[in-house]
């Protein structure tokens, strides 16, 4: 049980990471509007 518990943490995170980068980038174009 302890493999399987280091392969889901880093790929917890993971995903995490990546659905937050997109927010911002269309974040950043309003901004420039102004």
């Amino acid at each position: 049980l302890e493999p399987a518990l280091l392969e889901m943490t880093p790929v917890t995170p993971s995903s995490g990471l990546a659905p937050n980068p997109p927010p911002p980038a269309p974040f950043v174009p309003p901004s420039r509007h102004e």
